[in-house]
């Protein structure tokens, strides 16, 4: 069974990969990533760390999919913490300081765990802190006689005050003591304390959660009877499948909604449109079909053309140009808009954002005939 994880800042791939091995490292989970993957039933996805802010964050369904597959879905640290304590009564684990703060109510903002941070190239280095840490340092200072409580909460409320984008310990101290809340003495003692007694919350709660993934400990249990099921998925979550899911053939990777437009668009006859019950099919509709390697063909002839520049790829190819090319391949020039439909394309923006996708590969190498 694969062990995924989803590491940025908390932790570095090399510490995830001494735990465990053979984990398979990604970088912080973004919407749509975990049904990209290739996964079976008894496989652990951990989640740590996840982008917010410049992107979409994952989604629960998404999840929740997930473990309704079968698959070990846990979290810590971050985002991971979040999602689980949100969805543990569906069967996510969750595990460690962070995860308990906000399965018990302690805490419930998402931004006790954001931080700003790099890319990829700089090793995701963060360059604030999260509210989570600074509120265990003054917790810790507090039992350690360095502040009083009424301290430790000034602190915390000073930090919480700052956006995170802007969150740091030292920071924090220093507004604390210009407002009053900390004496001079007081802000020194607690700020050499705290060099001193460094402790990182989330990067300690993602090894625990990588070494109960190693062990197949109880925080990666699967979902059992005990948890609650989805009665059903809405539209979107077939939708975000059909265009996710990977189809693998021995030539690449494709997906239902890619092979979905080879058959719509070069078909001989009209492609049924697939059905909508409320639990989508547990593997993707064309795995095994031949248009999938002409699906991968396209998309590789596309790369390949995209590396000649910018105005090479799909999106600068003009709608006219398109429905000029489709209309002389289906014989339908005098009344498109309404072949479109018989094929079974939801309207004209349907119909062209797919077929951009595979008009220079047609032109180049003939229209083909998926079987």
């Amino acid at each position: 069974m694969t062990v995924h994880v989803f590491l940025g800042p908390t932790l570095s791939a090399e510490r995830a990969r001494a735990i465990v091995p053979d984990v398979v490292v990604h970088p912080p989970i973004r919407h749509l990533d975990v049904l990209r993957l290739d996964l079976e039933a008894g496989d652990t996805v951990a989640v740590v760390d996840g982008l917010f802010f410049q992107t979409a964050a994952v989604r629960h369904k998404e999840l929740l999919w997930l473990l309704d597959q079968g698959v070990r879905v846990a979290g810590s640290s971050s985002m991971g913490a979040l999602r689980a304590a949100e969805l543990a009564p569906f069967g996510m684990r969750g595990v460690g300081t962070v995860y308990d703060a906000f399965a018990s109510g302690r805490v419930d903002g998402d931004d006790e765990v954001a931080v700003a941070h790099g890319d990829a190239e700089s090793g995701w280095r963060s360059f604030t802190d999260p509210l989570i840490n600074i509120r265990c340092a003054a917790t810790r200072a507090g039992e350690a006689g360095i502040l009083t409580e009424l301290e430790a909460h000034a602190v915390v409320c000073h930090a919480r005050e700052m956006p995170f984008t802007q969150r740091k310990l030292t920071r924090a101290i220093q507004r604390c003591h210009t407002a009053g809340g900390l004496g001079a003495d007081t802000a020194a003692d607690f700020q050499d304390w705290a060099q001193a007694h460094s402790w990182d919350a989330k990067a300690e709660d993602a090894v625990l959660l990588l070494s109960e993934a190693a062990a197949g400990g109880w925080a990666t249990r699967p979902k059992d009877s005990a948890d609650l099921t989805v009665d059903g998925y809405p539209p979107l979550v077939r939708d975000w499948l059909e265009r996710t899911r990977p189809i693998r053939t021995g030539h690449g990777t494709t997906t239902d909604w890619q092979v979905e437009s080879v058959l719509r668009l070069f078909g001989p006859e009209p492609l049924p449109r697939g059905d909508h019950t409320p639990t989508p099919p547990p593997r993707p509709r064309f795995e095994g079909h031949p248009a999938a390697d002409i699906a991968v063909a396209a998309a590789a002839y596309n790369d390949e053309l995209a590396r000649r520049g910018e105005r090479y790829r799909p999106s600068h190819i003009a709608d006219a140009t398109v429905d000029r090319f489709f209309g002389d391949l289906w014989a339908a020039q005098d009344d498109l808009v309404a072949e479109v439909r018989r094929r079974g394309f939801t309207d004209l923006h349907d119909f062209r954002s797919r077929a951009r996708l595979f008009l220079a590969y047609a032109v180049a190498h003939g229209a083909p005939v998926p079987l």
